[in-house]
């Protein structure tokens, strides 16, 4: 039976895994995340997706565990087209959010599944609507100061603190978080036959 491997050490996807009832490694994944802003959104995405994919796979191979299942994603803020990433520092996460108050963006994450061995491969971009409320420069300086969004796209989390910030939400709450489960559980039990907990596999 192929290892199931999460190509990712965010706290936040290894507990969505968990609590989905998988049994898998995660490793550490770091590559320059570089983007063409010639490329389509979309098509941007997919390609750092596929840089985490590309170093995960090197990784494993060096280990000698080509039989393995390896999940990547990578979740971007688009405001109004463009990538906005993740802050810099305090200066530059205020300025984000200060463009975000009042507004609409969207959250996408685009998620890899590839078994290393039969090169088997399925790839999937979920997309989520958030709207911002109108912001006082207080309300801006207070969230900035806890530090909540400085590790994250677009310089929050939704999952914290960070719902403050928001009116309302449309589509995949936890795509929004960095991990659209509702969409990568079944992709594992039906195209790549691994079983939760609560399942047997086929």
């Amino acid at each position: 039976m192929s290892e199931l491997v999460l190509a990712s050490q965010s706290p936040r996807r290894i507990q969505l895994l968990e609590k989905a009832g998988f049994s898998f490694t995660s490793i550490p994944i770091n590559t320059s995340e570089l983007i063409d802003e010639n490329l389509h959104p979309d098509t941007q995405i997919l390609s750092i997706t596929r840089q985490k994919l590309e170093a995960a796979t090197i990784w494993l191979k060096g280990l000698s565990k080509e039989d393995s299942t390896v999940i990547v994603a990578d979740t971007e803020v688009l405001f109004r087209g463009r990538h906005l990433g993740k802050p810099q520092n305090k200066e530059h996460s205020r300025e984000i959010i200060r463009r975000l108050s009042g507004n609409a963006h969207f959250v996408k994450t685009a998620v890899i599944i590839k078994n290393l061995k039969t090169l088997k491969e399925v790839s999937h971009i979920e997309s989520s609507l958030v709207q911002f409320r109108l912001l006082t420069d207080r309300e801006v300086d207070d969230y900035v100061n806890t530090d909540e969004g400085m590790d994250k796209a677009g310089a929050y989390g939704i999952q914290g603190l960070g719902q403050r910030l928001v009116a309302f939400q449309r589509g995949s709450m936890n795509n929004i978080i960095g991990f659209p489960i509702e969409t990568i559980a079944p992709i594992l039990k039906n195209e790549f036959n691994f079983a939760t907990s609560n399942t047997t596999s086929k």
